[in-house]
């Protein structure tokens, strides 16, 4: 049977209601419900609270006891320590830790405790949204709003590895102007973007790549609206900015050696030709050739080029070789081209007086020939008396007119002026080989002057005989 708790009641009592575990117990007056600790002093004040519903204990100062104090209670739900007037403060073996004010959590001394520990750690950490995270008292800031986090006030250095998920961009400037992104929207090319600005007005799409280049106006990209690359180079040096392709076989760590004809590496443009379809239509692509031994890296440069067909076939237009000989494809080229060229003096240069670049034969260098006109550069061997026979050959030497063959026109290599529209007026080397050289082939300006002259001379033998005619007949 229960038995009403009123003052008479209150104090340390022996409970039977549990009778397998009967204990002692510390019971308040049923009115008010509360235990105060206080002085002997305090004892009639006035504690100016109201009757609690559970019970409750009250401990209080000494100074302010009605005001200051600390109270434990429970209300059916939680359990709450109140300090009243005062901070609670926490403290291990006699010394404050962590100190609970109105508005805030703080360890008791700055930076005196952690919370949590290498081995005990806690699960998660809520912050409401606008919740800031400050460090060294504001200098850097954490701070969440709409999804956002940002790091305010200082340098974000982070000691170890980074991953970001897939298809999750990476946001440089303000409005993710620039983004890197891991894509995967193509199933079998999963690809590294790098997406830069439309460009045209202040964000430009360039890629700038130099030392100490950032803060400085350079004002000539204003307005670019192309993705471009750019490459600076800076210093009191001779050398410029260099894009390098490093090719091995092997691996990165233990490179092994190249074969000869393994590409190093290649600039190559695509153009789109219908809707989501790309051809290439050039490449520059560098090759290793010839030996290749220790400090010994012989390489070819080649420049291709897609044909006008369908399908457009990529082909070699000109290539460099490893002993510096430009080779560029033969085939009918329009357009007018001018060619300087600048020889050096010496053996294999401009030669001397009196000498005329001529040709070295098949797969041969052109040489310098002696083409002087004056007796002392000639050896003599005989004078030529046979003024009618010169005269007879250069007569009986058919004459055309007749224009020069284009490449397409002719299986043969073209040995030509070059001009195939102008009508020329002259000989047929294979019908007057007494004015050509070189196998028959190039036209003997010497020997065309010589017959020449001897034609004249027979001419005026000829006119002399007749005139001796004329004046005998006459007299």
């Amino acid at each position: 049977m229960s038995v009403p708790v009123n003052s008479r009641f209150a104090g340390f009592r022996h409970t039977i209601g549990d009778a397998s575990n009967p204990t002692n117990a510390l019971v308040v007056d049923a009115n008010s419900l509360a235990l105060h600790v206080c002085s002997g002093a305090d004892i009639n004040t006035d504690w100016n609270v109201s009757a609690d519903t559970n019970p409750a204990l009250y401990v209080h100062s000494e100074t302010t006891p009605a005001t200051d104090y600390l109270k434990l209670y429970h209300d059916a739900t939680n359990a709450y320590v109140d300090a009243v007037g005062a901070n609670l403060i926490l403290a291990v073996a006699g010394t404050s830790e962590v100190t609970l004010a109105a508005a805030s959590m703080s360890p008791t001394t700055s930076d005196g405790s952690a919370l949590g520990t290498t081995a005990l750690m806690w699960g998660d950490l809520f912050l409401a949204s606008g919740g800031v995270v400050n460090f060294n008292n504001g200098d850097v800031t954490l701070t969440h709003a709409a999804n956002t986090l940002t790091v305010a006030g200082g340098t974000m250095v982070y000691d170890g590895n980074i991953t970001v998920s897939d298809d999750i961009l990476l946001g440089i400037g303000t409005g993710n102007t620039a983004r890197f992104s891991w894509d995967t929207t193509d199933a079998n090319a999963n690809a590294m973007l790098l997406q830069l600005p439309a460009g045209g007005a202040v964000d430009v799409p360039v890629l700038a790549i130099g030392q100490s280049i950032e803060s400085v106006d350079l004002g000539i990209y204003n307005g670019t609206t192309v993705p471009t690359i750019a490459v600076f180079g800076t210093g009191a040096t001779t050398t410029g900015p260099i894009i390098d392709f490093h090719k091995s076989r092997g691996t990165i760590a233990a490179p092994t050696v190249l074969t000869t004809g393994d590409d190093l590496g290649s600039i190559q443009a695509y153009g789109a030709v219908a809707a989501g379809e790309y051809v290439q239509a050039g490449q520059i692509r560098f090759d290793m050739a010839g030996t290749i031994a220790t400090t010994r890296g012989p390489g070819t440069i080649t420049f291709l080029t897609a044909t006008d067909a369908a399908p457009s076939v990529l082909t070699q237009a000109m290539i460099i070789s490893a002993a510096q000989k430009v080779t560029i494809a033969s085939g009918e080229s329009t357009g007018d081209f001018k060619l300087n060229l600048t020889l050096t003096a010496g053996a294999d240069g401009v030669g001397a007086a009196a000498e005329q670049l001529t040709s070295g034969g098949g797969a041969a260098q052109c040489t310098w020939a002696a083409a002087g006109s004056l007796k002392q550069f000639k050896n003599i061997l005989n004078l030529r008396t046979d003024a009618q026979e010169a005269l007879q050959r250069i007569l009986s030497t058919p004459v055309y007119d007749f224009r020069y063959k284009s490449q397409r026109e002719s299986s043969e290599h073209i040995t030509s002026t070059g001009d195939v529209d102008t009508i020329y007026t002259g000989l047929m080397s294979d019908e007057a080989p007494w004015a050509m050289h070189h196998n028959g082939r190039i036209l003997n300006p010497i020997n065309a002057l010589g017959y020449t002259v001897l034609g004249f001379q027979a001419m005026a033998e000829r006119i002399s005989h007749l005139e001796s005619k004329l004046a005998a007949l006459g007299s």
